[in-house]
């Protein structure tokens, strides 16, 4: 990860949205940052909906209710 990465000047960055999911980076989140559930479970829902869109193994109906589950949350 870089300072790129949480700059918000590129919109359409989305290799820094998958650094930023990635499980290392919650871990490091959750063991070394006091008060970021909420940026955690923010994180987590972002990566739960990004699986839900390039998962290529879910059926069609798996995919839909992930999404819904992840907009809804």
């Amino acid at each position: 990860m870089s300072d790129t990465d949480v700059k918000g000047d590129d919109r359409m960055n989305f290799s820094s949205v998958l650094k930023i999911i990635d499980d290392i980076v919650l871990e490091a989140l959750k063991k070394h940052v006091p008060g970021s559930e909420g940026t955690v479970v923010y994180l987590e829902n972002l990566k739960a909906f990004a699986s839900a869109l390039m998962d290529k193994s879910l059926t069609p109906l798996e995919r839909i209710y992930r999404l819904w589950r992840e907009i809804f949350f």
